[in-house]
Formats: structure tokens, C-alpha cells, sequence
């Protein structure tokens, strides 16, 4: 490390990381105002005394930057001290009160109050105990007060600037783990989707060859099988970029108008699935539309995991405030219901658009029910749902 940084550095490990600016201010001041005094002095005596006190001003200030070397002891110690030394001979607008005013203002900006009040107190006695007159004396103890005033406003500043940090620091880590939550629930939309009408096209093409012997339609199930999969692969892809620094070029997110080929995908996988829709579409916000649609598409592979053959029925309905959808399943299964996805990632994500979503038995029947607002809040739209285009 260079030797300009070791004091910044020294500062910078107890709390107080300033700007270097101000770190080397306080050095050049003492010794720019030591170095005045004695030569103000040259023609006093004994002069010996006069060099040794600011001979000592200098060695302290140099030390502390060499070595890095901050004990408020010995820096308050050795400017009053040398003060007292070189104000026993006053003189004519004297340069030595600037080493107890930059003295003072630099422990009350790097210590607490019960360490800068003795040291303020300290610079003030040896104002009064010098020779200079009453009216000189009383400038520079309102010069010290206002100095220990200035450091005490740094502290807190920087105290508040430390606080500041501490709070953006833990809200980007929020939003870093909200994001990460997000794409999650894409991934794990998409692949339970997927995978769900492969392995249906896939157990469709065994029995087209076990049972029928019939090789068109176990070619035409994989071929299905096959697109569904490169489609999964580019939808991943797209995902996970969502992670990159840069721009994103990827295509837009699925919204209402999508649901269409999502419950074709399923119907040729061999799921039966009804579906209604009524409403205005375009009344519907990107955010709440790629909801609805994740909802959807989490359902219906729910379905093909759990009761695969039974009979579906999906309702889409558009009212004047909100958006309705219905998937109930003729056949009640059990359904995952913990661990951070599968409903609970549909009532997260339903939450975070401000609706609600219930999903249960209903009889003989398992029902999924959502209800989300037309219109998303800011309060209510996480980071990254909206504007991906």
C-alpha cells in the first residue's frame, strides 16, 4: 500500500472514511501553521523551545501519515502542548491558534463526544493561559468552539451517509433476491409445463407402438414431443438471460392471447381441456396478462402430473376491475402445496399482482381460482415483470 494511503486507510478501518482530501488537509494545516509560528519567532528566545514545539507538530503529522498512526492521546497531547509553547511569545496575527482550531475540528470529525469535549476544552484553557490579548483570545476560542461545532456536523454526517449505504445496500439485496425468486417461478413454470406435454407425448408414442403398432401416430407424438422440448430449451435460455448485465434482446413474455396455444399444446399431448373466455383482452396490462398466463400454464401441467386423462375445464373472464380465471379438474389428486413452488408459487405470484388465488378440492373436483386487479400497482409489480420486449 503507498504511504499516501495508510493514513486513509487507518481512518477508513475505525469508521471514518472520508475523502483523501480532507485526510491530507489536516497534516498540511498543522504543519503549514507550525512551520508560521516558528518563523514568527525567529527573533525570540530561547528559539531552542520555539523549534522543539513545532519540530514537534511536524514529527507528529509525519508520523501519522508514514505509519498510519491516529491516537487521539498523543495528537491532542502534542498540539497543546506545542501551542502553549509558542503562544508564551505572542506576536502579531499569530498562526499558532490555527493548530488548536485544526486540531479540534479533527477529533470531534473521527471521535465521539466524550473524547472531542476534553480536547475542545483543552485547545480553550491554553487559549486563555497564552498572552494574547483579551480580545485576539476571545476570536479564536469562538474560532475553536465553531471548529469542534463543524467536526461534530461531519461525524454525523458521515454517520448518516454509513446509514444510507447500510439501507441501499440490504434493498439491493432485497430486490436482488425478489428477482431471483422471479426467475425462479419462470424456470419452474416453464419446465413443469414442458415437461409435462413431453412425457404425455412421450407415453402417447409407447402406446401407439406397444398397443397399436401404429408407427405414424408414435412419430407424430415425438415430432410433438421434440418441438415441445427445443421450445422449453429456448424459453429456459431466454430465462436465465434475464441474469445478464446487458440489454435483452429476447422475445416478448406470453400474455392472454398465448393461452390459446398453451391449451393446444396440452390437447395434442392427449389432455382433454375446455376452454371459455369472455371479455376485453386489451384491457389487460402485460404484467397481469403474463400472471394469468403463468397461472394457467401451472395448473393444467398440475393436472397432467397428477390426474392425467381426466377432463378439464379452463375459464378466462375479463369483468370491469378484474380478471378471473377458473381451471377445475374432474378428478380431486393431491397437490403439492409447499415448498416454494407449484401452488404456492401461483399464489405468490398472484399476490404480487395484488389478487388472491385459492386452490383445493371442490367435491370430486380440484379447482384453481384467481382473481387479479386490471390494473397493477407499483406497490404490487415486482422489478422485471413489466417492459421485457
Amino acid at each position: 500500500m503507498r504511504v499516501t494511503d495508510r493514513l486513509s486507510a487507518t481512518l477508513s478501518a475505525r469508521g471514518y472514511d472520508y475523502p483523501r482530501q480532507y485526510v491530507w488537509l489536516v497534516p498540511l494545516t498543522l504543519c503549514g501553521a507550525a512551520i508560521c509560528a516558528v518563523g514568527q519567532r525567529h527573533a525570540l528566545l530561547p528559539f531552542h523551545i520555539v523549534v522543539l514545539a513545532g519540530l514537534a507538530i511536524v514529527t507528529e503529522c509525519v508520523l501519522s501519515v508514514v505509519l498510519g498512526w491516529n491516537s487521539h492521546l498523543v495528537f491532542v497531547t502534542v498540539n497543546v502542548v506545542a501551542s502553549y509553547l509558542l503562544m508564551r511569545h505572542s506576536v502579531e496575527v499569530d498562526f499558532t491558534p490555527i493548530v488548536l482550531i485544526t486540531m479540534t475540528i479533527a477529533v470531534a470529525a473521527t471521535s465521539s463526544w466524550r473524547v472531542s469535549l476534553p480536547a475542545t476544552a483543552a485547545a480553550v484553557v491554553t487559549l486563555i493561559l497564552s498572552d494574547l490579548s483579551s480580545q485576539v483570545e476571545r476570536l479564536y476560542i469562538a474560532g475553536v468552539l465553531f471548529a469542534w461545532l463543524v467536526g461534530c456536523m461531519m461525524l454525523t454526517q458521515l454517520r448518516l451517509l454509513h446509514q444510507e449505504r447500510a439501507t441501499h445496500a440490504s434493498r439491493a439485496a432485497e430486490a436482488a433476491g425478489d428477482e431471483r425468486r422471479r426467475i425462479a417461478r419462470e424456470v419452474h413454470d416453464v419446465v413443469a409445463h414442458s415437461l409435462s406435454i413431453t412425457l404425455l407425448h412421450v407415453t402417447g408414442a409407447r402406446r401407439a407402438l406397444q398397443q397399436d403398432r401404429d408407427i405414424d401416430d408414435a412419430i407424430e407424438a415425438l415430432t410433438d414431443a421434440e418441438r415441445i422440448g427445443r421450445q422449453a430449451m429456448t424459453d429456459i435460455r431466454r430465462t436465465v438471460g434475464l441474469l445478464d448485465m446487458g440489454p435483452s434482446t429476447t422475445a416478448p413474455e406470453p400474455d392472454l392471447d398465448d393461452i390459446d396455444d398453451l391449451i393446444a399444446d396440452f390437447r395434442r399431448a392427449g389432455l382433454p381441456v375446455g376452454y371459455e373466455r369472455c371479455g376485453n383482452f386489451e384491457l389487460v396490462t402485460a404484467a397481469t396478462g403474463l400472471g394469468v398466463y403463468r397461472i394457467a400454464q401451472e395448473s393444467l401441467a398440475n393436472v397432467a402430473k397428477h390426474s392425467p386423462g381426466s377432463r378439464t375445464g379452463v375459464e378466462l373472464r375479463i369483468e370491469q376491475e378484474t380478471v378471473e380465471l377458473s381451471i377445475v379438474n374432474t378428478r380431486c389428486a393431491t397437490v403439492e402445496s409447499t415448498g416454494g413452488s407449484g401452488i404456492d408459487g401461483m399464489r405468490r405470484r398472484a399476490e404480487l399482482l395484488g389478487g388472491t388465488l385459492t386452490a383445493g378440492p371442490d367435491g370430486t373436483k380440484w379447482a384453481v381460482h384467481a382473481v387479479l386487479p386490471l390494473m397493477v400497482s407499483d406497490a404490487h409489480c415486482p422489478i422485471g415483470l413489466v417492459g421485457r420486449q
